[in-house]
């Protein structure tokens, strides 16, 4: 599994780097610039890769038919995706049909109501949302996600990570 956070008002995303494919664990990125926006997936590794070859594809209406035929199989698909566009706006996917999401911060995968609890302690001590560091949290607590914690800014800045 995963977490994944984005925020609206720092224009970022944050995400452990833990790989689960079958018996195989490693660690990978997450978090892809696709077309301006960031981009990344939780759950499901093939629906995930599907989701990202069909927003590389640019996402036309005839694509989410596609994308919908090919996620509406008889197996149950645990998949999230968040994509947050080059405009600021942050979609949460699990169909082919995006939500809106208006909170500012938002989290997807195993490890998201930790990371969640720990930007909402952040916010009501007051202090900075340090959302790598709330990832890094759910990392402690969450057996599905690890580190390191990559962190891909909106604008080009090169990525960093913890």
């Amino acid at each position: 599994m995963t977490t994944i956070v984005a925020s609206v008002p720092q224009r970022l995303m944050a995400a452990d780097t833990n790989i689960v494919v079958g018996e195989a664990r490693f660690r990978a990125s997450k978090i892809q610039r696709i077309n301006g926006a960031l981009v990344a997936t939780s759950g499901d590794y093939d629906t995930g890769e599907i989701f990202i070859a069909w927003l590389s594809a640019g996402a036309s209406l005839d694509d989410k038919k596609a994308l919908k035929r090919l996620m509406s199989t008889d197996e149950e698909h645990d998949f999230g995706a968040l994509v947050l566009t080059p405009e600021g706006e942050l979609l949460h996917y699990c169909s082919p049909f995006p939500s809106s999401v208006s909170d500012p911060y938002f989290a997807i995968g195993s490890g998201a109501a930790a990371a969640l609890a720990s930007i909402a302690t952040m916010q009501r001590l007051g202090v900075f949302v340090d959302v790598p560091l709330a990832v890094e949290m759910a990392c402690e607590v969450d057996p599905n996600s690890r580190g390191p914690v990559e962190v891909l800014l909106l604008n080009n800045k090169p990525k960093r990570s913890r």
